[in-house]
């Protein structure tokens, strides 16, 4: 996951290898590295027995504040622990189908984000610490996030609402209006995201898209395999 994150880096910063060093994050000192082999053995196996009698938020928070705790990297500890909180939550039965943002809700209040780490973890390393200012902030960073997400999806039904309403009588298949409805959001849509949107094969993708076109509903841009489409908003 840190190798994800960390794609196009320096190599210096060894993407996805534990540090072969002392790092610091601010007033705090991270393990020696010596230890963080150990220590992320005994993460992993907590990681992957879990007690499930724990709501999966708060599994999340203590996962997320261990890995920034250890920092087993010498870049991208935060965005990795941060993705590792969201997988946590896509996995369990919350799930929010991979629309949770956390990134940005936790950006959004970077000093409070910052500060509840540091309230909790202290000066330095230790294998005890009391939790609570980091899972506060943590769990009312995740509310803040399902919040705005229904917000978003309320918002989209009801554009998609009004959207299918206008194309309903022009005699179109229904896949072709979910793949409009994408493109008036995207603003671009090309023939692989046709088909993975319709479920169809090139070919099948390939004659939707040029009725689309006909009916001047898409603009077809360049005249390649890499064609793009644009929604006709006109």
């Amino acid at each position: 996951m840190n190798r994800q994150f960390l794609l196009g880096a320096a190599d210096v910063l060894t993407p996805g290898a534990y540090r072969r060093g002392q790092n610091t994050i601010n007033d705090f000192m991270p393990p020696n590295q010596g230890d963080v082999p150990s220590l992320m053995r005994g993460f992993g196996l907590w990681l992957r027995e879990p007690d499930n009698s724990v709501n999966p938020v708060i599994l999340a928070g203590l996962a997320h504040l261990h890995l920034v705790a250890v920092h087993p990297f010498w870049d991208g500890n935060g965005r990795t622990a941060r993705g590792l909180a969201a997988l946590i939550i896509q996995r369990s039965p919350i799930s929010c189908k991979n629309l949770l943002s956390l990134d940005s809700v936790f950006a959004a209040n970077r000093d409070g984000y910052v500060a509840a780490i540091e309230q909790t973890l202290g000066s330095a390393f230790s294998n005890t610490y009391d939790a609570t200012p980091s899972l506060e902030f943590f769990v009312r960073g995740v509310k803040t996030a399902t919040d705005l997400l229904e917000h978003e999806l309320t918002d989209w039904h009801r554009t998609m609402a009004k959207f299918q309403a206008q194309v309903r009588n022009l005699g179109l298949k229904q896949r072709q209006i979910d793949a409009l409805a994408f493109a008036s959001r995207a603003r671009i849509l090309t023939r692989r995201e046709y088909m993975e949107i319709a479920d169809v094969k090139e070919l099948t993708a390939t004659r939707d898209l040029a009725d689309l076109v006909q009916r001047r509903l898409l603009v077809a841009q360049r005249r390649t395999r890499d064609r793009t489409y644009t929604w006709n908003a006109g």
